[in-house]
């Protein structure tokens, strides 16, 4: 300072300069930080398709947001259903095989009691018949069904071992190995596939009668017409709704994602071929960036919020029923063991904990089911489908069915999402540049989920799919008007 106290201006240069040049690292930073901000990605549906594709992007890095319109929470509908079993042969249920067929005129014509149709529901419902005519040209022209095989041989191990790295990343859910397959009244089952490269496929091993009995004790009752049975001992099993809230709980906890229960998704709003906003049933709606993205995974619903956009996604409900019992120690001895599979009657029954057992089965068509709520069985043809479920439990496994009338018994009912070639269709909205799918995976939802998000938020992300052989099958484009079909394999 001068004698009179003023600064020189050599000082105040000084100093202001430094204050500028920390305006201009500041903003340096600012600028650093939006370039590596990720954008937001919005997926609509909390099942386990929907929960393990915010894991894979979430654990990339990208802030997710997912929106659901069960207000009870994650793994409500479907997911909240099934049998628990991690498939190791899809395609061998594959609804477009012959034998599939077969079942589903001998159901229309003779009320089988697996396979159900509410015919004046399906007839009237326009969403059936968007399925139902690509399904048929998905079981007749045989190089589809011939593909879709291929697919699943070459990308099934892949699919399950994402399945074990969750689970054994985040200590998601518990796996059981081991499944028993039977046939009864002369029926064989097959077991001639080979196993592959990859190791997804288990080659079973044939058990007699007696060695059936041994293995699972609660088959007594029908040792005398079992005519095959198989044993899939590294097969494993796992409860898919306690896996999916456990993963939902990481993503809350380890990735800060935002999950919204009880928001339902009526439609969805674009401009010029880019998805704006997502319209919710209560009015309002949510705005999306132009650099975000919203990704489909909701099931069975999905058809009603794509096909308004002109996106083409035959996916049709297939209606199933499950109970599960708690099992007493005195009951004990007529449960299973691990999982039991009665191909005859297609029952799963499913030891999920040491008293916990579930018995899954039915394919409903046009029940007009909530697929929202798996818990709601105030629809037409629900009565009727658990009482065939419990005549299957009384004739299979009949030391159980005291069981089955305690207070503590789940009676429960999902949608399973059936796409029309029983492949998934996971990648990006034809004619849409943010909007993504990843949906319509049908009984092979639990088996598939972690590798089908995997994919998903890849594509979302504009990686590589090198180690995915034929994800092109998946492309939801296949069904678009504008696509010639063939184009499939490319």
């Amino acid at each position: 300072k001068t004698p009179s106290g003023s600064m020189t201006s050599l000082t105040v240069w000084m100093r202001t300069s430094g204050f500028c040049a920390s305006l201009l690292s500041l903003h340096r930073r600012c600028v650093d930080c939006d370039e590596n901000r990720k954008p937001r990605v919005f997926v609509v549906g909390s099942g386990v398709v929907g929960v393990t594709s915010a894991y894979a992007l979430a654990r990339r890095g990208v802030p997710v947001t997912i929106l659901d319109a069960a207000p009870t929470g994650v793994a409500s509908g479907c997911s909240k259903v099934n049998a628990g079993s991690i498939c190791s042969a899809p395609w061998n249920g594959t609804i477009t095989q012959p034998s599939a067929v077969r079942s589903f005129i001998k159901g229309w014509w003779d009320g089988d009691p697996v396979y159900r149709f509410n015919k004046k529901e399906m007839f009237l419902d326009p969403y059936f018949w968007r399925w139902a005519i690509p399904y048929w040209f998905a079981v007749m022209w045989w190089p589809w069904r011939a593909t879709t095989a291929e697919f699943y041989n070459q990308n099934l191990g892949s699919f399950l071992e994402a399945n074990r790295e969750i689970a054994a990343l985040e200590s998601a859910g518990c796996l059981r190995p081991g499944r028993v397959v039977v046939a009864l009244d002369g029926m064989p089952v097959d077991t001639s596939e080979a196993p592959k490269p990859d190791g997804a496929m288990q080659r079973g091993r044939h058990l007699s009668r007696a060695e059936a009995v041994q293995l699972e004790p609660c088959l007594t009752a029908l040792a005398d017409r079992i005519s095959s049975a198989t044993h899939y001992p590294d097969t494993p099993s796992m409860h898919c709704g306690d896996f999916t809230q456990d993963v939902a709980d990481v993503l809350k906890r380890k990735y800060a994602v935002e999950i919204q229960s009880g928001v339902s998704v009526s439609g969805l709003a674009k401009s010029d071929g880019h998805i704006t906003g997502i319209v919710c049933s209560d009015g309002r709606e949510i705005s999306v960036a132009k650099d975000e993205a919203v990704l489909i995974c909701c099931g069975a619903e999905s058809p009603r919020l794509l096909e308004p956009l002109g996106v083409r996604t035959p996916i049709y409900p297939f209606i199933g029923y499950s109970i599960t019992v708690k099992v007493p120690k005195e009951f004990a001895e007529h449960a299973p063991r691990s999982m039991v599979v009665n191909k005859t009657k297609n029952i799963w029954t499913t030891k999920f904990t040491e008293d916990r057992v579930r018995f899954t089965s039915i394919v409903e068509f046009g029940g007009g089911h909530d697929t929202t709520d798996a818990t709601n069985l105030d629809f037409r043809g629900a009565a009727s489908g658990l009482a065939a479920l419990r005549e299957m439990i009384t004739e299979c496994f009949p030391g159980l069915v005291p069981l089955l009338d305690r207070p503590d018994t789940l009676y429960l009912c999902g949608a399973r999402p059936q796409s029309a070639d029983d492949v998934p269709l996971v990648g990006k909205a034809p004619r849409h540049s943010n909007l993504y799918v990843n949906a319509g995976h049908g009984q092979h939802g639990w088996s598939m989920a972690a590798g089908t998000g995997e994919i998903a938020a890849r594509t979302i992300l504009g990686l590589g799919l090198e180690e995915w052989p034929l994800a092109g099958c998946l492309d939801p484009a296949r069904f678009d008007a504008f696509q010639a079909p063939w184009k499939r394999w490319r």
